[in-house]
């Protein structure tokens, strides 16, 4: 039999060296000397010595690391547009609220142009229009000019023009809407486009869809244009001669709504053929002749 003192002894001693096995070996304790952690892998490497520890700060180690520079501050705003408006800018190192530099407020008073000049424009073309919708529905007419007589007497060729002329003007409004209003008339006697004599009438209104007579009488003078005298000198001793003559006057159509434009008419008479008998000095027109109105 096993003598119990030894068999305790020798159980007392396992549990010693295995309590002995788990205390750090002489090594360990002058690795742990000489500044460096204890590892507790297998053969005492750590399998990350010597790489630096993660940085969970943007690429940048924590402030406090020896070895390691500060990070640089923050990005701040982005530096301001250049100084278009004249306006000096403020630039801030904090990261709250910006103030904001508004432009010149320029926009009201063109704004306000803007709209002036498109009303104005809007008034005039709806005018415009309500003129012409009225004119159209009016239906104006130019008047209409007739010569119904003219006379000559005391014809002379020789040596100088002399005659005295009466002339009768026979004046239509055919407008069934508007009136007619006629300033002072100038009637001119010509021969081959160079003016003979010349005469005034006074100015009239015509009503609507009415008509008038006026005469005028003119004697032969000078206008410095040296008339034909030997071709009118053939002419009347042919039988006859022909004149022209033109007819001037201010002239405007109305009515209680709407009225034309103030405008300066001429009637063009041609071919006014007065006839001389037995190669007297008096000469009479035979036919009415009617004028063609010019602008």
């Amino acid at each position: 039999m096993d003598d119990p003192s030894h068999s305790g002894k020798g159980k007392g001693s396992k549990d010693k060296s295995k309590i002995k096995d788990h205390r750090p070996s002489t090594s360990s304790s002058s690795s742990s000397d000489s500044g460096s952690p204890r590892s507790p892998h297998k053969g005492g490497a750590h399998p990350n010595w010597g790489a630096p520890p993660i940085m969970p700060y943007h690429n940048y180690p924590p402030p406090g690391v020896a070895g390691y520079p500060p990070p640089p501050p923050y990005p701040g705003y982005p530096p301001p547009y250049p100084n278009e408006y004249g306006h000096q800018h403020h630039h801030n190192n904090y990261y709250g609220h910006q103030p904001y530099d508004y432009p010149p407020n320029h926009d009201a008073g063109r704004s306000f142009v803007r709209g002036f000049i498109l009303c104005s424009c809007i008034m005039f073309t709806a005018f415009f229009i309500v003129t012409i919708v009225v004119a159209l529905a009016m239906h104006p007419t130019l008047p209409k000019y007739q010569i119904t007589s003219m006379s000559v007497d005391n014809f002379g060729t020789v040596n100088t023009l002399t005659g005295n002329w009466n002339t009768t003007i026979l004046l239509e409004n055919p407008n069934d809407k508007l009136t007619g209003y006629f300033g002072d008339f100038k009637v001119v006697v010509l021969h081959k486009g160079k003016e003979l004599t010349g005469g005034y009438a006074p100015g009239l209104i015509l009503g609507r869809n009415d008509k008038k007579q006026f005469m005028v009488t003119a004697a032969a003078a000078n206008f410095g244009n040296s008339p034909d005298l030997d071709a009118m000198g053939r002419e009347r001793a042919s039988g006859s001669v022909t004149f022209d003559a033109m007819i001037t006057s201010v002239t405007e159509l109305r009515s209680s709504t709407v009225s034309t434009s103030t405008e300066v008419l001429t009637a063009v008479c041609d071919g006014l053929k007065l006839v001389f008998q037995n190669n007297s000095t008096t000469g009479t027109l035979g036919n009415p002749v009617d004028c063609e109105i010019r602008l």
